[in-house]
């Protein structure tokens, strides 16, 4: 009964109601049981009670045995749901694909994690006892199926990834705290099953499926269980406790635990084996004791409850609980019409705007929900419908302005006024006869463009990015006559970082236009781009003018809010800079302007430090 009301109402959560429509639907499930099963079995239980008081405890004793064999088979299936889950991942031909390909760009991963974390939240969205599912690709791919955000760290480093890789079948994790892969409270505990993920065409382990499962939602399916007093225990092979659950108001009783691990000990020295997913009663005179080999890991699950519960009768009351149960019964086949056809209808409708949903129509909302945990669900679903529109939506707005964002990037970069400039700048070279300073600037040119350009790659590497900003500061140096001097520093180990392309530029655009006043005949920019241990630090600094503090206030609020400022094109290249880094790293990365009146101006960029080959950038 608990088992069947737990795949529909969602482990059971209470809440109450004045009318049937808006009872719980624990007690309509009661009345339904009532009338296809428990009505013969209370007949034929209150005649055998009085003729024969023995056959009583048995059918008592074989009860528990049955409510504790329903929470081992329970949970023994929700192991076996998981596990197959996983296996289905692994199978699917989109996740394959995901794991054979190798990147362009951190925009072309992004977009395919993005895409990958969808298909598995689809995937596991009735699995409410799964906190996730994992997909950790040896290309660097990473999908999940849950909002949480991934930890930052080499997943293929780590000891669960690697027993997982090596491995050729389930690996099962032993309850821990925290997510292996998420970040999650410390108080929350785990228990994980991961496979590898295997290239059907080539056979080639290409990544990892992992699954979580919260602790809590095992220890509440085990104590929904539990009609009785007793303690569910769950050990690994070597029959070492891994956690035990009693009912409510039963505190771990360590003598029960160590009754359990005695019997199955005595249970397989007499030479008997038991299969998987087969339950087994171990003889015990004062408990009842059930054991079972749970079907997919080595683990074991066993149950006990002391049979001086069964004992406790009082034949006194006999007729009385009789002539009770026989009322309760007729009014059950009263109520259960009424009861199964409030339950039936709105999980009908509900399956409906479902398969609905599946066709691709988001627009379907659950209408007149009941007050009960159908209308949770139901309320739930509406929610849940309305956030994946509202995702796929924001997912094209923000590739909507990155593409705009490096449109204008690179227009800025061959406006006419500046080649004209330029041109016109190396006219004058050659007619003074200054033959090399024009091939210089025409070198410069020449390289300004070809990494503007990139072959049509948003991502380069710092080493390219400061070819290009050198470039930029020689041709700018000569069309303004010398009137700035300038200094580049740099790790040099940092030159195959990746960086989004054309970022300094424009800072040191600010620097010359902004920078140089009348008053001032002479300024030095330095551009530096150092190690910082909790990433990449840059700055292009100057000793111009600087900025007043109120500008500097009004530059920094709108600074926060670039993205209702794309359009202006006052500051522009601090816009488009402060727009697209956390567009690429996140908001936990950006710009920030620092400034002296009268002295200069300082802004640094603060990103992650990502490496990789350049032919995939």
């Amino acid at each position: 009964m608990d088992e069947i009301k737990s795949m529909i109402i969602n482990d059971g959560k209470k809440t109450k109601g004045d009318l049937l429509r808006n009872m719980s639907l624990k007690p309509r499930l009661i009345l339904f049981f009532v009338l296809l099963s428990a009505i013969p079995v209370l007949i034929v239980g209150v005649v055998t009670f009085l003729i024969f008081s023995n056959v009583v405890l048995n059918m008592a004793e074989e009860n528990a045995t049955n409510t504790i064999d329903l929470v081992c088979s329970d949970i023994d299936l929700l192991f076996e749901d998981v596990s197959s889950l996983c296996e289905l991942i692994s199978n699917d031909l989109n996740m394959q694909e995901k794991l054979r390909r190798h990147f362009d760009s951190i925009q072309e991963q992004y977009s395919t994690d993005l895409r990958g974390d969808m298909e598995l939240a689809s995937i596991s969205t009735y699995k409410k006892d799964i906190f996730g599912l994992y997909v950790i690709g040896e290309n660097g791919g990473e999908y999940k199926s849950n909002y949480s955000s991934f930890q930052v760290e080499d997943h293929s480093q780590t000891a669960w990834y690697k027993r997982i890789i090596q491995s050729n079948e389930a690996e099962w994790f032993t309850p821990h705290e925290g997510s292996f892969v998420v970040r999650t409270s410390i108080t929350d505990r785990f228990i994980s099953v991961g496979i590898p993920f295997i290239d059907k065409a080539s056979g080639k382990k290409n990544g990892v499926v992992l699954a979580d499962i919260r602790e809590d939602s095992i220890i509440s399916r085990i104590r929904q269980g539990l009609g009785q007093k007793g303690i569910i225990l769950l050990l690994d092979e070597n029959d070492n406790l891994l956690f035990s659950v009693s009912q409510e108001g039963e505190p771990r009783n360590s003598e029960k635990e160590q009754l359990v691990r005695t019997s199955v000990q005595k249970f397989f020295n007499s030479g008997k084996v038991l299969s998987p997913g087969t339950s087994t009663l171990i003889p015990d005179k004062e408990n009842l004791i059930i054991f079972r080999p749970l079907g997919r890991s080595n683990w074991r699950i066993a149950g006990v409850i002391d049979k001086s519960v069964f004992t406790q009768q009082n034949e006194s009351i006999t007729l009385a609980v009789t002539l009770i149960l026989t009322v309760v019964v007729i009014i059950s086949m009263l109520g259960a019409v009424s009861a199964s056809e409030s339950i039936s209808r709105p999980l009908r409708t509900l399956s409906e705007l479902m398969e609905q949903v599946e066709d691709g129509d988001m627009a379907v909302q659950m209408e007149d929900l009941p007050k009960d945990e159908i209308g949770r669900l139901g309320k739930s679903f509406n929610h849940m419908v309305f956030r994946i529109q509202a995702l796929i939506d924001q997912i094209y707005q923000e590739q909507s302005k990155l593409r705009n964002s490096e449109l204008k990037a690179l227009q800025s970069q061959i406006r006419p006024h500046f080649l004209y400039n330029t041109l016109d700048s190396v006219t004058w070279l050659l007619r003074l006869g200054k033959i090399d300073e024009a091939i210089n600037m025409l070198t410069a040119l020449s390289t300004l463009f070809r990494v503007s350009l990139s072959k049509g790659r948003e991502i380069i590497t710092i080493e390219e990015e400061l070819k290009h900003v050198n470039s930029y500061l020689l041709i700018e140096s000569v069309i303004y006559s010398k009137k700035f001097d300038y200094s580049v520093e740099t790790d040099l180990d940092l030159g195959d970082c990746l960086i989004p392309k054309l970022i300094l530029q424009p800072l040191v655009e600010n620097a010359i236009n902004h920078g140089m006043s009348s008053k001032k005949n002479r300024i030095h920019i330095h551009v530096s781009v150092l190690d910082d241990k909790n990433g990449i630090h840059m700055s292009v600094k100057d000793t111009g003018v600087g900025i007043p503090v109120q500008e500097l206030e009004l530059l920094r609020e709108r600074l926060q809010e670039y993205k209702s400022n794309q359009g202006n094109d006052n500051g522009y290249g601090l816009y488009n800079v402060a727009f697209r880094i956390p567009l690429f790293f996140g908001d936990k990365y950006g710009l920030e302007v620092n400034s002296t009146y009268g002295e200069g101006t300082e802004v640094q960029i603060f990103i992650p430090k990502l490496r990789g080959e350049k032919k995939n950038a």
